[in-house]
């Protein structure tokens, strides 16, 4: 972190103080720079009281600026009409705003310095912490990792016991696979029978020779249940025909895909 301090350039202030204004009047171009030039040297040195001469010798060797000059501004900014800066007997000045800026500046300096100490420190902190956990699941791991290739080789002991005991190897069993249903297509006297259980006018020959006529797909899909289709024939109205209707007709059966032109028994 950097130790030097630097002067805050507060010109747009300096501008609206009219004492100062009128101390850069008395002197136009020369009052102005030396001020700054002088603030800045006084900031450089910790807002300390610096010697005049010290002051001039420095200035007028970065300034080429006569030392004759410089002494007359210097003295003009420690006059009582302005006291831009205090003069001591010493043959010093300093500037009681310089020092004020110096110190809120390393108040300032001071805070963050604590701040990133404090992160620094915790930050070591909750590396210990999970560098700690780190070992210690660690050794968890290879605690572990140890018992099962323990474990392993007990087994692959046991394995080799057991296939010199044995002269034939031992079978694995076999699990039997859930059986699956197969539809069974029914006969007429089944369909008949299941009708009048029901006691719908769902006519089994026709029925049967529908989809005894479709291979017994409802759509392009096998047929699980008949008897669950006759229900569905019962709620769309596929009932035996009136005795007065001949020749053809369309029957709708439940899906759509057996909508079809039947010829009437």
């Amino acid at each position: 972190m950097r130790s030097d301090l630097y002067l805050k350039h507060d010109l747009y202030a300096l501008q609206n103080d009219e004492k100062f204004r009128w101390f850069c009047q008395q002197i136009p171009g020369y009052a102005y720079a030396v001020f700054f030039e002088v603030a800045c040297m006084l900031t450089k040195n910790g807002g300390n009281p610096t010697r005049i001469d010290r002051l001039v010798n420095d200035l007028s060797d970065s300034t080429h600026i006569k030392k004759a000059m410089i002494r007359k501004c210097i003295d003009l900014a420690c006059s009582e009409e302005y006291h831009l800066f205090v003069k001591t007997d010493k043959n010093e000045i300093y500037s009681k705003r310089v020092q004020r800026d110096v110190a809120e500046g390393k108040r300032i300096s001071e805070a963050r310095r604590n701040a990133v100490s404090s992160r620094y420190a915790g930050s070591n902190e909750e590396q210990d912490e999970n560098k700690g956990d780190s070992n210690e699941e660690q050794l968890n791991n290879n605690s572990t990792t140890t018992n099962a290739r323990v474990y392993q080789d007990q087994n692959q002991e046991q394995e080799q016991e057991q296939e010199q005991d044995n002269s034939a190897p031992a079978l694995s069993p076999v699990t039997p696979s859930a059986p699956r249903s197969v539809f069974i297509v029914p006969t007429v006297s089944e369909v008949a029978a299941y009708c009048q259980e029901r006691r719908n006018d769902v006519d089994p020959q026709r029925f049967y020779d529908f989809y005894q006529s479709k291979g017994w797909l409802v759509g392009k899909t096998r047929m699980k249940d008949w008897q669950a289709c006759i229900r569905t024939w019962e709620k769309t109205g596929n009932s035996r025909p009136s005795s007065g209707s001949t020749g053809t007709r369309r029957f709708q059966s439940s899906n759509p895909i057996d909508d079809v032109k039947i010829e009437e028994f």
